[in-house]
């Protein structure tokens, strides 16, 4: 999964990262991909804490 942006880019002659287009496309992609799912995760997370919540205040006094 890793080696596909391992493989992305070239150093220059000064050291710097270099990518060609379609990697830079790729590379946005990627990212943007990352992005969404930690948005998403957030979301699930909020959705169990609440669901929990929920949860626990149908449990009697005494039964937690």
């Amino acid at each position: 999964m890793y080696s596909e942006l391992e493989r992305m880019g070239k150093k220059n002659l000064w050291g710097h990262m270099e990518l060609l287009p379609e990697e830079f496309k790729k590379l946005l992609t990627l990212a943007k991909s990352g992005l969404a799912s930690q948005g998403k995760l957030l979301e699930l997370q909020r959705q169990l804490t609440e669901a929990v919540k929920g949860l626990k205040s149908t449990v009697p006094a005494g039964r937690t």
